[in-house]
């Protein structure tokens, strides 16, 4: 034990043997056990001079002498160490044992040769909801349902047969429910081979249950979903050729699946071929790139029996690519029906749309010429009557536009015709329709800086602006204002309408654009309105790529903006001429020209002043004028002189003159060659219009009304005749051409829905005689028409006009602008 020898130790202290012990300490440990007289064995760890440590059991017997004192000790010393050290060992591996089975996410169990339990791990006693000492008491039909019983039996008769196995068990908890687990079973055999009992583990199975009994329930429900829902689905692979069809497409289309399996998914679209499968790429590339979640489109599709249906085609991408393999899917809808539906509708909406405006334009016209009076100043009762009649048919022919535009709405088919457009006209054109509301209501429009050419439809931007001032103006109060300006910014420009009213409480800011919305229920009857004009014009705002909102502070107004494209403006582009007539008034008399300058612009014309014979060469030279009003007397070269300096230069000969002046005469007239008879003063407006159609060519010019309504027809030859034409009706396109042949008309005012065609005809007539081609027309129809019927209709100055969208003022605006283009085309030069 101490590797010494014998004749090493003998006669030597008992210390020399325990070096790591003092030998004082060990003299006191000998004197002790030498004093008791009991023999007790005692564990002593100890120290080898070469440093092992030893686990020693220590016996010490005293020896005692004659007299019965003691003379000695007999020391026995047992190597307990190998033996320790194993316990130790084992120790610790039943408490790894124990620690590994005690939180182990597993429960575990340990059955005797008798079945009874034994041991169960906490973790099994927290699956069933038991404590451990419960459990382990607990007979075992206290965890099975009763119907389970017989097939756990079987386990444990198998169990002694040796066999191990993992099954999917059903447990029943402490509360009743169910708990399903993986159990691993094995036997266990004593030393004598014999069975000993069985030791099970459970892994909890229940959630991974519960989501396989979702995942078969949703897969049965789609499966469902696949197979009876009426809508085609068609899967396809990233290759682009189908993998699986439902019975709905094999309906829709008349090919069974065989039939549609492996076939080109181009084949779904009715455009198979090298153009229709580039084509379809195309549509699906966004898909496939990831840009867009889905895609849809619609077309005509052939059947496999030949016959002709639309589909609504919906394609998207299934599949994450990592567990899912990536497929494209497409919805297939037959829309035959739909498209015959729209068809119809459209049809309804042209009918209903020409029926509805043309009596109510003709009554409006009518209503018009009464209260200008046409028939002769009408008794105050009489005249209060018209102002009636003339409002609610104003109200009823914006309810009546508001709905068909609400229609297009809905379908997204409200046509724009996209062209430069300066922004300024547009404002004052909007400006000078709600002129009469604006004064009505006391409210005053202040239109601020308008800067800014756009890229858009003019009609439907003048549209959106009176919406938008109508509303202004509705809502302000009497004496109030609204301001309408505009400003660039970048690639965009941005139009305002603000107003002094009630405001827009915050929570309504969005909603106000939406369809029917009111801020206040009773908005509807006290400001009237059918809720829809914010609701188109946030539509025509975005068909025009813009966007629209509103700002506002309750109590003190709200301001509605919008934007639209910009279009820069070309360095050094050339001022257009556009359709005004244009006059210089040459007059010593500042008060003449001034008065002259105020009758010929409330008449459509542009007018420049001059005070001196050299100033109005010189204006005449840069300007080239229509014609030239010129007073005799003029300082500096006299007026006859001036008049020979303008017939001398080529720049300024072809131009006719009208004579002004408190002396002139007949003889003074022919002084100006081309002028007709002289304007004495005081300048009359009506002796001057006169002298000036005299001298831009003169004579009656002709005019013809394409009309298929009868009372509108003659409300339009009102105005006509009113203006000094010669005007002939037609009511069918047959008469229109015969007309149109015998006269000749300077000015067409065409309708396009007729009995026997449509009036496109009559223009294209227009177009092959060659006294025709810049004949004027006026399309005056019911129909809003898109770009490329616009581009149909127009020959030479043409205006496009919506009968119930135009108000009065517009059309006598765009009216007069013609006859005056036709009284500059027919002036001799």
């Amino acid at each position: 034990m101490f590797v010494r020898r014998s004749v090493d130790v003998v006669g030597r202290p008992v210390a020399e043997l325990v070096p790591d012990q003092p030998a004082e300490d060990v003299a006191r440990a000998l004197a002790a056990l030498a004093a008791r007289r009991e023999v007790t064995p005692r564990i002593r760890t100890i120290r080898r001079a070469d440093g092992e440590v030893l686990d020693l059991l220590v016996t010490a017997v005293p020896l005692v002498g004659t007299e019965g004192e003691t003379v000695g000790l007999t020391v026995l010393a047992r190597d307990l160490t190998a033996l320790r050290r194993s316990e130790a060992a084992l120790a610790m591996s039943e408490a790894r044992y124990r620690t590994l089975v005690e939180t182990a996410y597993e429960g575990m169990s340990m059955l005797d040769a008798d079945q009874r339990v034994t041991f169960v791990n906490s973790r099994l006693a927290e699956m069933l909801g038991y404590s451990v000492d419960e459990l382990t008491n607990l007979p075992r039909s206290a965890i099975v349902f009763p119907e389970d019983a017989p097939g756990l039996a079987r386990m444990l008769l198998r169990r002694r047969r040796g066999v191990s196995e993992q099954v999917e068990v059903r447990l029943r908890r402490r509360d009743g429910t169910e708990i399903w687990v993986l159990m691993a079973a094995s036997p266990l055999w004593d030393e004598g081979g014999r069975f000993a009992g069985s030791f099970a583990c459970f892994t909890d199975l229940t959630d991974r249950k519960r989501d396989e009994r979702a995942l078969a329930t949703s897969e049965a429900t789609l499966r469902a979903y696949f197979e009876y829902v009426p809508a085609g689905i068609v899967l396809v692979g990233l290759d682009e050729h189908i993998e699986a069809a439902n019975p709905a497409a094999s309906t829709i289309t008349g090919y069974q699946s065989q039939d549609l399996l492996g076939a080109h998914l181009a084949t779904l679209t009715g455009a198979a071929g090298p153009e229709g499968t580039d084509e379809i790429r195309r549509r699906i590339a966004p898909v496939l790139r990831g840009e867009a979640a889905s895609v849809a489109f619609e077309q005509p599709f052939t059947t496999k029996a030949g016959g002709q249906i639309w589909l609504d085609v919906a394609v998207s991408l299934i599949g994450d690519g990592l567990r899912a393999r990536k497929r494209i899917i497409l919805v297939l809808q037959d829309a035959t029906a739909r498209k015959e539906a729209e068809r119809v509708k459209d049809e309804f909406v042209s009918v209903a749309s020409h029926e509805l405006r043309t009596p109510l334009t003709s009554i409006r016209g009518a209503l018009g010429l009464l209260a200008g009076g046409a028939v002769g100043t009408l008794e105050e009762p009489a005249r209060r009557m018209l102002e009636i009649a003339l409002q609610s048919t104003d109200r009823l022919i914006r309810l009546i536009n508001d709905m068909l535009d609400l229609e297009r709405l809905t379908t997204g088919k409200l046509p724009l015709s996209l062209q430069a457009c300066e922004l300024a006209p547009l404002v004052s054109r909007a400006v000078e329709e709600l002129r009469g509301a604006a004064d009505a209501a006391r409210v005053e429009i202040r239109a601020g800086e308008l800067v800014g050419r756009v890229w858009a439809d003019p009609d439907r931007v003048l549209q959106a602006l009176t919406n938008l001032l109508g509303n202004a103006i509705k809502y302000s109060p009497h004496g109030g204002a609204v301001r309408v300006s505009a400003e660039h910014r970048e690639d965009e420009v941005c139009i305002s309408v603000a107003d002094n009213g009630p405001g827009v409480p915050p929570a309504h800011l969005q909603t106000i654009f939406e369809r029917f919305h009111q801020v206040d229920s009773s908005d509807s009857r006290a400001k009237g309105g059918t809720g829809l004009g914010l609701a188109i014009t946030r539509s025509i705002v975005t068909q025009h790529g813009g966007h629209i909102w509103a700002e506002s502070v309750v109590g003190e107004g709200a301001t509605f903006r919008f934007t639209l494209p910009a279009l820069a403006s070309t360095p050094g582009e050339p001022e257009t001429r556009g359709s005004h007539l244009e006059a210089l008034v040459c007059d010593p008399d500042a008060a003449v020209r001034e008065t002259v300058k105020a009758a010929l612009e409330a008449s459509s014309y542009r007018v420049w002043t001059a005070a001196s014979g050299e100033e109005a060469l010189t204006i005449a030279r840069v300007r080239h004028p229509d014609v030239i009003l010129l007073d005799l007397s003029l300082p500096g070269p006299v007026g006859r002189e001036t008049a020979s300096a303008l017939r001398s230069q080529p720049e300024t000969a072809d131009i006719p003159i009208v004579v002004l002046g408190a002396l002139a005469s007949a003889e003074e007239g022919r002084e100006g060659e081309r002028s007709a008879s002289p304007v004495g003063r005081p300048v009359r407006t009506d002796a001057l219009l006169a002298a000036l159609r005299d001298a831009l060519g003169g004579g009656a010019h002709h005019a013809l009304v394409v009309e298929d309504d009868a009372l509108l027809g003659e409300v339009l030859r009102a105005e006509l005749v009113r203006r000094g034409l010669e005007v002939r009706t037609a009511g069918s396109r047959a008469e229109a051409l015969r007309l149109g042949r015998a006269l000749r008309p300077d000015l067409l005012l065409l309708d396009l829905a007729l009995p026997d065609g449509d009036g496109i005809g009559i223009v294209e007539w227009l177009r092959d005689q060659h006294w025709a081609s810049t004949v004027p027309v006026l399309v005056y129809s019911a129909f809003d028409l898109g770009k490329e019927d616009r581009a149909r209709v127009c020959i030479g100055e043409t205006r496009v006009l919506t009968k119930g969208r135009t108000s009065p003022a517009v059309f006598e605006a765009e009216l007069d602008e013609l006859l005056e283009w036709v009284e500059r085309r027919s002036a001799p030069r």
